[in-house]
């Protein structure tokens, strides 16, 4: 990948990253939920998030009570906007879309 304007100006900067092939295994997160006070750890059942390179982004609603996040399965051929009710692990999906298709 080549940034080609680099902020505040200057020569084009040459990004890489390593592309993971067919078989390779990913890294892999699991989501927990810690309350501090309670000391209870709350696991939501949900696949673990498994990206070659990037982590899960949590999105926290105002009221800090559900987080979201985007789940992509490797081939693209299922994309999901996952919401986590903090306080007891349960899950619903905002975005569900499925494809036949792999890319």
């Amino acid at each position: 990948m080549i940034q080609s304007s680099p902020p505040g100006g200057g020569r084009a900067i040459l990004k890489t990253r390593s592309y993971d092939l067919p078989g390779d295994k990913f890294t892999r997160y699991e989501l927990s939920v810690f309350d501090p006070t309670t000391r209870k750890q709350i696991k939501p059942v949900v696949d673990r998030f498994e990206h070659g390179w990037e982590s899960p982004s949590l999105h926290w609603s105002r009221d800090q009570r559900r987080f979201a996040y985007v789940q992509v399965d490797r081939g693209h051929q299922r994309y999901r906007v996952i919401e986590v009710d903090a306080r007891n692990g349960a899950l619903r999906n905002l975005i569900d879309e499925k494809s036949a298709t792999f890319i």
